[in-house]
């Protein structure tokens, strides 16, 4: 596991990659809630547009 070995800049490395990864999550995460939130609006919007 020598490629694992930072030496003195390990809390900075797996600092910036703990960081990537949230943000990375986030993004999905907030992306997919605002397909959810459009998807159900153009379905309401369907609905009202049906009903006489």
């Amino acid at each position: 596991m020598e490629f694992l070995d930072f030496g003195k800049h390990t809390a900075y490395v797996v600092g910036s990659f703990g960081l990537t990864l949230i943000v990375l999550v986030a993004n999905v995460v907030a992306a997919r809630a605002r397909l959810s939130n459009r998807l159900k609006a153009a379905r309401r919007r369907l609905a009202s547009e049906d009903t006489p």
